[in-house]
């Protein structure tokens, strides 16, 4: 038990602290400070926001709850890539961009990050653990929640016009008063695979008497992949349009591309 003499030091101690804190109290009021009180959790606290104390209102930004738990992507099977309407995108971006969108459309916040922290591949859709770390009238918080991207399984049309075999262009390559080599042929495969572009593509390689086609997505990639067979093989290159047909009003044109290789 404890003595007479030890109650009689704690009570001091008791009545000390209490003094300290009503000088504190005294010299906060003096400089202008008011000393003040949450009503949710009864801190004391010299900073309210909107009437509460900073850990009160944090508690109280719900991100999680102004995000939408699920979007939707297409899904190639052919290109084994996802889009966001016509747009080829990544899982990462397209879990980022929708988020960033619902945060500034639904939350009045001085600033946020947006963060993809795991993706777990399921039947049919895809799990996306978010990170976003927001802040409103100058308080942050953080929070993690899930994002499930359900996908709609479907050829997209690049690749649809491919397995359809659609070309607007033939390269045919040739060679002055010879056959181009099977060096020069492999070459110019190269080349014209390595200048396609997202939307790009070569439906057929068809080896003809002196040379062979290659039949291409548009005539600007045409061009581009001849233009750089020249450069690089030496030779010329000339321009034939073919009206084709009319679609919607306006004519549609296949261009065939003359590439000659100079002679030996």
């Amino acid at each position: 038990m404890r003595s007479a003499k030890q109650k009689h030091e704690e009570h001091e101690e008791h009545e000390e602290r209490r003094r300290d804190e009503r000088v504190s109290s005294a010299g906060a009021t003096k400089r202008g400070f008011r000393s003040l009180f949450c009503p949710s959790c009864g801190r004391r606290t010299s900073d309210l926001i909107e009437g509460l104390c900073r850990d009160c209102f944090a508690a109280r930004i719900e991100i999680a709850n102004v995000v939408p738990s699920k979007i939707l992507l297409k899904y190639c099977r052919v290109c084994d890539s996802f889009f966001r309407g016509g747009e080829r995108v990544s899982v990462e971006r397209a879990a980022e961009d929708f988020v960033t969108r619902e945060i500034m459309k639904r939350l009045q916040c001085e600033d946020f990050r947006v963060q993809v922290r795991d993706i777990k591949e399921m039947r049919g859709s895809i799990s996306v653990v978010m990170r976003v770390s927001v802040v409103v009238s100058g308080v942050e918080k953080e929070e993690e929640f899930p994002l499930e991207i359900s996908l709609r399984r479907e050829v997209c049309e690049v690749c649809s016009r491919f397995v359809g075999g659609y070309y607007e262009a033939i390269i045919q390559l040739r060679a002055e008063g010879r056959e181009p080599t099977e060096d020069e042929i492999r070459i110019a495969r190269e080349i014209a695979f390595s200048s396609l572009r997202e939307k790009d593509f070569i439906s057929k390689e068809k080896h003809v008497r002196r040379g062979v086609d290659f039949y291409v997505s548009s005539s600007a990639c045409a061009r581009r992949i001849s233009r750089e067979i020249v450069r690089y093989l030496g030779g010329s290159v000339s321009e034939s349009p073919k009206l084709y047909g009319r679609v919607e009003g306006r004519n549609v044109y296949r261009v065939s591309f003359s590439v000659r290789l100079p002679p030996h």
